[in-house]
């Protein structure tokens, strides 16, 4: 039996209605972690909160405690271009973390961290290849992620501007940068809760619905956990 890992932000509510009773649960550096057996394999959810600072902790609490290769994440975003509206479910391909800047004194580009050749860090190929001949209608997008909760038109459009990028979430860099870090695979879907215009009231709004949606379809892609390490 496989051992893989999903790291849930702020969506835990969803992971609860939809997966049910664990076979266990516990408290792994003060981060909620259960396990469930689905599809042959042991799920690893670990709940981290909000931010990429929590985002990388469990990551590395995912890889370094439990052995884990694989990590799925999940999660509601902000859209940052109009055409995100027709299909607000996507997969991510890559990422960068909006939030990084040293381009005032080693004059590389903002969200370029040392070691790395680009600010945009790219997440498993064949889970997306995988994913995308299921769900081919599904848009791979580039997503700006940061320590900010990201409101309004002005500054969603500067984000998409500056990185044109499509969506705004406030941990998959951290959990990407981590993976990396320990040779582990990240596969990511997403579905926006607030539009370009869209704010605090469209967010709370569809909080939960997006969420179940974005993990149900996670949850159809087979194909996925098959082949996951």
């Amino acid at each position: 039996m496989k051992r893989l890992g999903l790291l849930v932000a702020v969506e835990i509510d969803a992971v609860n209605e939809l997966l049910g009773s664990p076979k266990w649960k516990k408290e792994e550096y003060g981060f909620p972690v259960s396990c469930y057996e689905i599809k042959g394999n042991e799920l690893i959810v670990i709940h981290s909160n909000a931010g990429e600072l929590a985002a990388s902790e469990a990551t590395s609490v995912l890889i370094l405690e439990y052995g884990v290769k694989t990590i799925f994440n999940f999660g509601i975003v902000g859209a940052l271009t109009h055409k995100i509206g027709d299909t607000p479910l996507v997969f991510v391909k890559e990422v960068v973390h909006s939030d990084a800047d040293l381009s005032q004194i080693d004059h590389v580009p903002v969200g370029q961290h040392a070691g790395f050749d680009t600010p945009f860090i790219h997440l498993d190929e064949e889970y997306l290849n995988l994913a995308s001949q299921v769900y081919p209608d599904i848009p791979l997008v580039r997503c700006a992620s940061g320590d900010r909760f990201v409101l309004g038109e002005k500054e969603k459009t500067h984000l998409h501007d500056l990185f044109n990028a499509d969506i705004v979430e406030m941990e998959l860099a951290a959990i990407v940068y981590a993976a990396e870090k320990f040779g582990a695979r990240v596969f990511s879907c997403k579905m926006v809760a607030d539009f370009v215009k869209g704010g605090e009231e469209e967010y709370y709004a569809n909080k939960l619905s997006a969420s179940k949606t974005c993990l149900s379809l996670l949850l159809k892609i087979n194909e996925l956990f098959e082949k996951a390490d």
